[in-house]
């Protein structure tokens, strides 16, 4: 279990008034953090837990959180820009990059892979607070490859390590996540201009599901605001929301 106090000290400087609790194991930690704040918590606060028992996805779908993974969520006021959570995919490519010597790939529009493996899911939402509006940022990430998990929209789900590492890796890793989300913050000019530096199937082939009819051409980019931009048959078409999937992948 990830040592609370060891993090709050790793991230003293930049999160000084971070709420920080640390579980073996939860329903969710979307669910914990969304109470708390509904029941008038202070933010910002961290819940962080090594394994879930009901884990959420986007569309409400199930996110498989079996232990030996790290799952957690950060509520703070809400962002005034519409960049969360390509930042939170951004933070956590520099992450593990810094943690594992890793350099993983962002997979618009929440996942990073490592290896074309999913390694991390995130998911932003926003809800209510007590007088203001709270942003809750939802990361699970595989620190090894979960067994008997099938793949995420077509993508082979992965680890970070071959064997389970110590804890303080798991502490590491949030820390560093805490710490690169703030610099992002503080920055946010730099967000998509990293983001397209280490986007997954970037002038590939791809079909994107926005609706009911999927889409598919090139992906060429992405847009200030992180909408995907592809090159179809009748013209550049950009999407701001929608499930990718790489068409017949080497």
């Amino acid at each position: 279990m990830i040592d609370a106090a060891a993090l709050r000290q790793a991230v003293a400087t930049t999160w000084p008034h971070l709420d920080i609790h640390s579980l073996p194991t939860t329903s969710s930690t979307q669910h914990v953090v969304a109470a708390q704040v509904a029941a008038g918590a202070t933010v910002p606060r961290l819940v962080v837990a090594d394994q879930q028992t009901a884990g959420i996805g986007r569309h409400g779908h199930d996110f498989v959180s079996p232990a030996g993974g790290v799952y957690f969520t950060l509520a703070l006021p809400a962002w005034p820009s519409p960049l969360l959570t390509p930042a939170a995919g951004v933070a956590m490519q520099r992450a593990i990059h810094q943690v594992t010597g890793l350099q993983p790939t962002l997979k618009w529009v929440n996942d990073v892979l490592a290896a074309d493996r999913k390694v991390c899911g995130i998911l932003a939402t926003r809800v209510a607070g007590h007088g203001q509006a709270i942003d809750l940022i939802g990361c699970g990430v595989n620190l090894v490859a979960p067994a008997n998990v099938p793949p995420a929209d077509a993508v082979p789900v992965g680890g970070l390590f071959p064997r389970q590492p110590a804890a303080t890796v798991a502490t590491a890793l949030v820390a560093a996540w805490l710490t690169e989300l703030a610099a992002l913050q503080a920055q946010p000019a730099t967000i998509m201009p990293h983001y397209r530096r280490h986007a997954a199937w970037l002038n590939q082939r791809v079909r994107v599901q926005p609706g009911r009819t999927p889409i598919e051409g090139t992906l060429i980019g992405f847009t200030a605001t992180g909408g995907l931009q592809l090159q179809t048959a009748t013209g550049t078409v950009t999407v701001t929301t929608g499930t990718l999937r790489r068409i017949n992948p080497a």
